[in-house]
């Protein structure tokens, strides 16, 4: 192919193109567009940062029942991790979040609180034991259904 038919282009680059000939055009300025799925350019920073934090460090779901009346742990909590550590080296990791829970729970048992501030409280003692032992930081979520 001769050279003069070849034009290597940047981001932002135009070439005009005629039946006789190829020029380059104006440089126009872009940005970065995304696909996702069936929809393009419509991924919000903040999905894209979510993706990548969970790419990187994964995911824990904390569930636990209580007891709407008395404010006691009926059921759980059971958590389960996608991404976190091996399932293997898990084990520990989990029981030991579970213990936390239950003990920051506990700590709170006198007080009726409001479901917020236990999700907070649940998250915070899942996130900080599961940062002291694998310096990892994974989204966790606590779901908490009351009974």
């Amino acid at each position: 192919m001769p050279q003069e038919n070849i034009a290597v282009v940047e981001d932002g680059e135009t070439v005009e193109l005629t039946a006789d000939s190829m020029v380059r055009g104006d440089k126009i300025s872009t940005g970065l567009v995304y696909v996702d799925g069936l929809g393009v350019g419509d991924v919000e920073q903040a999905v894209l940062r979510d993706r990548r934090h969970l790419a990187e460090d994964g995911i824990l779901v904390v569930t636990l029942t209580l007891d709407r009346d008395t404010g006691s742990v009926r059921a759980g909590p059971d958590l389960i991790s996608r991404g976190v550590i091996e399932p293997e080296l898990s084990v520990s990791l989990l029981a030991d979040a579970r213990k936390e829970v239950l003990e920051s729970i506990g700590r709170l048992a006198d007080t009726r609180l409001e479901l917020t501030l236990l999700q907070e409280t649940i998250h915070d003692a899942v996130s900080k034991t599961v940062y002291r032992q694998t310096r990892r930081r994974p989204m966790v979520i606590p779901v908490i259904t009351e009974i």
